[in-house]
């Protein structure tokens, strides 16, 4: 029986490998590369669509996460518009995240595929910094901490979810004077979000934080134009 399961899981695994002499050379120039754009953008949709139940949903968000990091892995074109990480990046804690997402996902549990799809959210988030981000990695970074709060009010984890509060809080001062784009309406819509989520954490009502936290992504989405983490 193990050796079956362990099988089984090499084979999720490959399917989203390839071979390792394919690994493309640095090239130059460009921003953010869009497979990575997709990961991270689907990574949100995914926490959010395990969170509802909705599982067509995740699959297809999962599937469209592994050919972009297959792309992103070996380029079919040649040279790419963007320079590579070193190589051991590319088999490092965002392989193991999406081998977990997969697996997860693929057995229908709702909580580790959250967490899964959060951790490669967090992993492309290092990825991010080798390129010239637009919109600012501390956006992004902003996005996938409300992310954090949304996994960890739907897991119940009331006390973890105030630290990933506390986090965003440190991040949006952190971020809020680059947002020179954003509508004073706009910023002060977000405070306001942040003042309804520290009420939710302090009620311990774990449904209105989540539901506060997905509004905050949706609002940072269109603070810097950010891909759209609403489902489809």
């Amino acid at each position: 029986m193990n050796m079956v399961l362990l099988c089984a899981m090499a084979g999720l695994l490959t399917s989203c490998a390839g071979p390792a002499e394919r690994v493309a050379p640095s090239s130059a120039g460009g921003g953010a590369p869009p497979e990575l754009e997709m990961m991270s953008e689907r990574a949100q949709q995914i926490v959010l669509a395990a969170a509802d139940g909705n599982w067509p949903q995740v699959r297809a968000y999962v599937k469209d996460i592994c050919a972009a990091w297959q792309e992103y892995k070996y380029p079919s074109l040649a040279p790419v518009s963007y320079r590579r990480p070193p190589a051991p990046l590319f088999r490092g804690p965002l392989d193991g995240a999406m081998f977990r997402l997969r697996f997860a996902a693929g057995k229908g549990q709702a909580a580790e595929t959250m967490k899964a799809a959060h951790e490669v959210d967090a992993a492309a988030l290092k990825l991010f910094e080798y390129y010239p981000a637009t919109p600012p990695l501390d956006v992004r970074r902003l996005r996938m901490l409300e992310g954090r709060v949304v996994l960890n009010a739907a897991q119940d984890q009331m006390n973890l979810a105030s630290a990933a509060f506390d986090e965003v809080r440190r991040a949006w001062e952190s971020v809020r004077p680059t947002l020179a784009e954003a509508s004073p309406d706009t910023l002060a819509a977000f405070e306001g979000n942040l003042s309804a989520q520290r009420t939710a954490l302090d009620q311990r009502d774990r449904n209105a934080l989540a539901a506060c936290a997905r509004q905050a992504i949706a609002t940072i989405n269109g603070m810097q134009r950010l891909p759209s983490s609403a489902g489809k």
